[in-house]
């Protein structure tokens, strides 16, 4: 589970679907955990989670579009908790967004990091961006 803003949301292992795309869970209340990436709690690489945030502001990662730096995000694990210190929030356009930072193919590497990434801006019937805030080990 995850909490952030006293808001707690369970997380469930994803992977990609045949487009290389990030699955979501369908569920609006439960985060996606990529499982090609960093564990919570590795030494090395990202943990990247996902979830959807929606217009009506009921969705687990709406909370995320709000996140300030130095909020403390809590990610509980079979092994325990492992708490994580924000350091930035950005949006970013959909054809902008750095993804190599978070989705490296040739696995996780460089300093551990949460990174909790979601849609924003909607307009005209479709989502144009992706907030992504950035975390570091507590």
């Amino acid at each position: 589970a995850l909490t952030l803003h006293q808001q707690t949301s369970p997380v469930v292992p994803v992977g990609v679907d045949s487009a290389q795309q990030l699955e979501i869970p369908g569920d609006i209340d439960t985060l996606g955990w990529w499982s090609g990436g960093a564990k919570p709690g590795s030494a090395k690489g990202f943990v990247v989670i996902t979830g959807h945030a929606t217009r009506e502001g009921d969705g687990a990662a709406n909370a995320w579009w709000s996140a300030r730096p130095g909020q403390k995000i809590r990610v509980r694990t079979p092994r325990g908790a492992v708490v994580y210190r924000v350091v930035s929030r950005e949006t970013y356009d959909k054809a902008d967004i750095p993804l190599a930072r978070w989705f490296p193919t040739d696995g996780p590497h460089g300093p551990a990091g949460l990174a909790l990434i979601t849609c924003a801006d909607y307009r005209d019937g479709e989502w144009r961006a992706n907030t992504v805030v950035e975390a570091v080990p507590a």
